[in-house]
Formats: structure tokens, sequence, C-alpha cells
């Protein structure tokens, strides 16, 4: 019965969480909180580790900041179309490279 209570405030929370991020995202357009950063999630995931959540979107993966407003993890703004927590510090993700990104030279 308690793993059935804390997997649903788990569940409670991150869906709270999502929302205030999705929220905060399109009030705003700036460098920290990008208007279309959250508008488009692939994936969701909690890293066991800290506990924090992780949100994978068109525009990098994003965690909520100690303001609560959607910080960029990392500086990566690549389209991370498929996104889960592996175990505890271990991200698995596949999507493209931002638009703007620079790519590496290939040899001809």
């Amino acid at each position: 019965m308690k793993a059935k209570q804390m997997r649903a405030g788990h569940i409670a929370a991150t869906t709270i969480l999502v929302l205030g991020l999705a929220a905060c995202s399109a009030d705003t357009d700036t460098e920290e909180t990008p208007g279309a950063a959250l508008s488009h999630i692939h994936g969701l995931g909690i890293d066991p580790a800290d506990g924090r959540l992780y949100v994978a979107t068109h525009e990098g993966i994003f965690t909520p900041g100690k303001d609560g407003k959607a910080q960029l993890v990392g500086d990566s703004k690549d389209d991370f179309m498929g996104f889960a927590v592996a175990k505890a510090k271990t991200f698995l993700a596949s999507g493209h490279p931002a638009p703007a990104a620079t790519l590496p030279e290939t040899p001809d």
C-alpha cells in the first residue's frame, strides 16, 4: 500500500511540475526559458539519483530550477525525440541536431 501511495505522489508531482514548466514557457521568451522550449514534450524522466524531473523537448532537455522556471540542461538545444532515464545519472536519448547546430565535418 505504501509503495502505491508513493508512486501516486510521484505521478502527481511530475504532472504539476510539467504543467508549471509549460506555463512558464508560454509567458516568456528569454534565454533561460525559450517560448517554444516546452511546447512539444517528447519524454519525461525522474533521475533516481536526485529525484529531479527531466523534460525532453524540441529545444533540448530541461529541468526545473530553484525558482521553478525551466532551465536548459547543458548547452545542447537539439531535438530529443526519444528519452528515458535508464538508471541513476544515466539517460538514453535519440533525436536530431537543432537547425542552427554546428555539425562536425566529415572527410571527403
